[in-house]
């Protein structure tokens, strides 16, 4: 099948063929046509256009390097739920690294235990 082929299969039929031969281009083309959304949702919740890229390749990471894949009705839905629970992950990570950075400060242990590029980050 020729490369350029792949745009004409609908959602449903690229997911099936992953399934089939779990060959990654099946996820990439996927991913390729949802890329934007993902970035846009990513941006919106993350606010950072660098972390929003992150965000998105993250994503595609997550979605490629899955053992297997569940059952997808609509794969604009799905990869909506993914991408927005990355992001609400990710900021739940950076306020947990906030809150530790803080209470390191407050017990005077930050010159031991913190570089000084994660005070630079809690700071911004």
């Amino acid at each position: 099948m020729k490369e350029s082929s792949t745009h004409n299969l609908s959602d449903a039929n690229l997911l099936e063929r992953y399934r089939t031969d779990l060959d990654a281009r099946w996820l990439g083309e996927l991913f390729e046509r949802y890329r934007h959304l993902v970035f846009g949702l990513s941006l919106k919740y993350l606010k950072d256009k660098e972390e929003a890229k992150d965000a998105t390749n993250g994503v595609f990471e997550k979605l490629i390097s899955a053992d297997q894949l569940p059952e997808i009705n609509v794969f604009e839905h799905w990869i909506y739920t993914v991408s927005k629970n990355y992001c609400l992950m990710k900021l739940r990570s950076d306020e947990r690294r906030r809150a530790h950075i803080a209470h390191l400060r407050a017990e005077g242990q930050e010159q031991d235990e913190l570089t000084s590029k994660e005070i630079r980050e809690a700071d911004l």
